[in-house]
C-alpha cells in the first residue's frame, strides 16, 4: 500500500468519524431544542471538527462554542503519563486488573 493510500485512508476516515459526530449534535439539538453546544475534551483541538462545526453553526441558528486549544485535554495523554509514573515506581498488575476511578494513590 501506498503512502498516498495511508493518507487518504486516514483522512476518509476522519471524515467518516466527524460527520457522524456533527450528525450525532444535530439530532441531539433537534430533540433537546438546545440551540448552544459546547466542544470539549481532546477532540475538541482536532482543526477539522472545529471547521465542520463552524460551519454548522454557519449553516443554522445553533451557537457553537470550543475552548482554546491550550484547554483541549487529552486524556490519553495523562493516562499514559501516570501509567509511566507508576512503571518507574515498580507498580505493575496481573491480566485481571479493574478500573478503581475513585482509587487514592500517592506518586509523589
Amino acid at each position: 500500500m501506498t503512502e498516498t493510500e495511508i493518507n487518504d485512508i486516514c483522512y476518509y476516515f476522519q471524515e467518516a468519524a466527524l460527520d457522524a459526530l456533527v450528525e450525532k449534535v444535530i439530532r441531539a439539538a433537534e430533540v433537546t431544542g438546545c440551540r448552544r453546544v459546547v466542544i470539549g475534551g481532546g477532540v475538541a483541538a482536532n482543526s477539522r471538527l472545529r471547521e465542520k462545526m463552524k460551519d454548522l453553526g454557519s449553516f443554522s441558528s445553533m451557537k457553537i462554542h470550543f475552548p482554546e486549544l491550550k484547554y483541549c485535554m487529552d486524556n490519553a495523554a495523562m493516562i499514559g503519563y501516570l501509567g509511566e509514573m507508576l512503571y518507574k515506581k515498580g507498580m505493575r498488575s496481573d491480566l485481571y486488573l479493574s478500573a478503581e476511578p475513585n482509587l487514592a494513590q500517592n506518586l509523589t
